[in-house]
């Protein structure tokens, strides 16, 4: 797949505002990206848009990309939230464990887009992407 050919990402959800996930939306940010931050912790949250990663989430928007980037133990049910919530277009992570957190969310999520899956494979800076198109699993 050619990278200009890929849709332009306007919007993302950061899910997760600690060190990764405010990194993130700072990348994603400097590119002209509207980034929303959500996290469990609130001041975590305000800390992570002081440093430029975004804004507080704004409940019932909608986003082009939400990055899930919390504990491992976690993920699964934040992407199973953000699939029932319909309001993503396309669910990453950056959890360096997958195991079953794919088939968990989709299970978890009835209403979903697209689940890109990223796995570590072949060594360090190799990666293999999957987009899990509905009934899948």
């Amino acid at each position: 797949m050619n990278v200009e050919s890929l849709p332009k990402c306007s919007s993302a959800l950061i899910v997760g505002t600690g060190l990764i996930g405010t990194s993130v939306g700072m990348c994603l940010a400097e590119q002209g990206v509207r980034v929303g931050l959500q996290d469990v912790d609130r001041q975590a949250e305000r800390d992570a848009a002081k440093q430029g990663a975004g804004e507080p989430h704004v409940p019932g928007a909608q986003y082009d990309l939400a990055v899930v980037a919390v504990p491992p133990s976690e993920v699964a049910a934040e992407v199973g939230r953000l699939l029932a919530d319909n309001r993503v277009d396309t669910i990453t992570d950056v959890a360096s464990t997958k195991g079953r957190i794919p088939c968990r969310s989709v299970w978890l999520g009835p209403k979903h887009r697209k689940v890109c899956v990223v796995a570590p494979h072949g060594g360090q800076g190799s990666c293999r992407a999957t987009i899990c198109a509905e009934g899948s699993f």
